[in-house]
C-alpha cells in the first residue's frame, strides 16, 4: 500500500505505513497553506458567510507571466499525480476542495449552484436581478442599476470585465440577461485550467477510463 518508502529526517521510525500516511496528511496541509501559491480560502470562508467555509479553491493565474503560469500548471499537474498515488495506495489525502473543483475531473458539469455554494455574493447578485425585474419597470430598473457595471468578482476578490469595456457599461433592462449569462460563464469556468492540469497529472497514475467510473463526491 505504499508507492515509495518514507523516512522523516531526525525521526527513528520504520515505515510500515504510518510515515507514508503522515506524509500525505502533511502534504495536504501544506498545499492548503500560504506556504504554496496553489490554493486560497473560498470567498465564503474569508467573509464568514454561507456554506463551505472550510473549503479552499485554486488561486487565480490571471496576470501571471508565461513562465510563472507554466510553473503553476506544472505544480497542479504534480498535485494530480499525488492524488493518483493516494487513490492507488488507498491513502486519504485531506484536501478540502468543493464540488466546483472536483466535478471537471470526472466530466461532470459545474452549475451556478456550485459557484454560490462557495461564494454567496454571486447568489445575492442573481437574487437582486430577479427581484428587481419583478418589482420595477424598465425605466426604474435602468436607474437602479446605473452604478452596476458589466464586471464580475472572482473567487480571489479580483474584479474583471465581463465584456470588453465592461467597467464603463451599466446593466440595463435590455442587457440584464447578458449580464447573468456572462457572469455565470466566468464563474463556472473559473477553475477549468487548474482542473485540467490536475486531471492530466492524475491520469498518469489513474487512467481516464477508471476516473470516469467515479463521481466527484467519491474523489
Amino acid at each position: 500500500n505504499r508507492a515509495f518508502p518514507t523516512i522523516f529526517k531526525g525521526c527513528h521510525s520504520h515505515d510500515v505505513g504510518g510515515p507514508y500516511r503522515e506524509l500525505f496528511f502533511k502534504m495536504a496541509e501544506e498545499i492548503q497553506s500560504s506556504s504554496l501559491p496553489l490554493f486560497i480560502q473560498c470567498p465564503n470562508a474569508r467573509e464568514a458567510t454561507g456554506k463551505n467555509r472550510e473549503m479552499f479553491v485554486p488561486k487565480s493565474m490571471r496576470g501571471l507571466y508565461p513562465k510563472e503560469k507554466q510553473m503553476m500548471i506544472r505544480m497542479y499537474e504534480f498535485l494530480g499525480q499525488m492524488m493518483g498515488l493516494a487513490i492507488r495506495t488507498t491513502n486519504y489525502m485531506a484536501l478540502n476542495l468543493p464540488a466546483i473543483v472536483w466535478k471537471p475531473m470526472v466530466s461532470e458539469d459545474v452549475s451556478l449552484k456550485d459557484v454560490i455554494d462557495i461564494d454567496s455574493w454571486v447568489g445575492k447578485m442573481m437574487t437582486l436581478m430577479a427581484e428587481s425585474t419583478k418589482n420595477m419597470d424598465e425605466k426604474q430598473f435602468d436607474t437602479q442599476m446605473k452604478t452596476v457595471k458589466f464586471e464580475g468578482c472572482l473567487a480571489d476578490g479580483k474584479i474583471v470585465e465581463l465584456i470588453p469595456g465592461g467597467r464603463d457599461i451599466s446593466i440595463t433592462w435590455k442587457t440584464r440577461h447578458r449580464y447573468i449569462e456572462t457572469l455565470t460563464k466566468l464563474r463556472t469556468k473559473e477553475f477549468d485550467e487548474h482542473g485540467k492540469a490536475m486531471l492530466r497529472g492524475l491520469a498518469t497514475v489513474v487512467p481516464y477510463q477508471i476516473l470516469s467510473l467515479f463521481k466527484w463526491s467519491d474523489l
